[in-house]
């Protein structure tokens, strides 16, 4: 859904848009250009911040009339907010001049998004390959889970010098600082619920685990499949 490649510090002119990408100084960023997928630039000039959104559209949602929005603090928030909200995925780009970027992905993991971050620059695409990884880079233990059909959602590729952004996920980069990724918060499980199984009659003939019972019924934590001998007479 999105390239880009960030080098150095931003103009404090802000992004400019060309009619196919947004660029500022050295640094640029293309969102995927298909029908089903809309870009919008929301900036605010109260704090210098912008911040790029890149999603699928919603039928049951306003289009994106405009590229870009000029909007207040407060206006800014809400449209960052949405962008969380959105019911399809999103993915946001927020910038600011003199500091670093934060690249937030959506909850749907719909398009993969890879980083190499090298010596003052970070790269990113949707395509591995556009990050011209090579056969040095490989890292011997994500190869072989890949062989092994036993591959992790994770950060890590089968390269050493490239990450991949997961769903719910931030990447955080500064051209000084490098890049550093923040997993989402650990989801909140709902408490086991009990089960009492209802205790099944047997046989007045059959033995539970080998011993008679009575009366005749199996303990309610065991079962069927766990009493070898529940059908054995005595």
């Amino acid at each position: 859904m999105i390239k880009m490649q960030l080098t150095g510090a931003f103009d404090a002119g802000g992004w400019q848009w060309d009619g196919h990408r947004w660029t500022s100084g050295r640094s640029w960023i293309e969102p995927f250009t298909h029908p089903a997928i809309e870009h919008v630039m929301v900036t605010t000039p109260e704090s210098g911040q912008s911040c790029l959104i890149v999603r699928e559209a919603a039928s049951d949602r306003q289009p994106v009339t405009m590229s870009r929005r000029v909007m207040s603090s407060s206006g800014y928030r809400r449209q960052v907010e949405e962008a969380d909200a959105w019911p399809l995925q999103a993915v946001r780009v927020e910038m600011a001049a003199g500091q670093g970027v934060r690249i937030t992905c959506g909850e749907r993991g719909v398009a993969p998004l890879y980083l190499r971050p090298t010596s003052g620059q970070l790269t990113v695409s949707w395509d591995v390959l556009d990050l011209a990884p090579g056969a040095d880079d490989l890292d011997a233990r994500e190869v072989a889970a890949m062989l092994a059909y036993r591959t992790r959602y994770s950060t890590a590729t089968v390269f050493r010098t490239i990450r991949h952004l997961t769903e719910r996920s931030t990447a955080a980069w500064d051209h000084t600082t490098g890049l550093s990724i923040g997993y989402p918060a650990q989801a909140l499980h709902s408490r086991p619920a009990s089960c009492t199984p209802t205790p099944i009659p047997w046989p007045r003939s059959a033995t539970c685990c080998g011993a008679r019972s009575q009366p005749v019924r199996c303990p309610p934590t065991a079962a069927r499949w766990s009493c070898p001998a529940a059908w054995t007479a005595p």
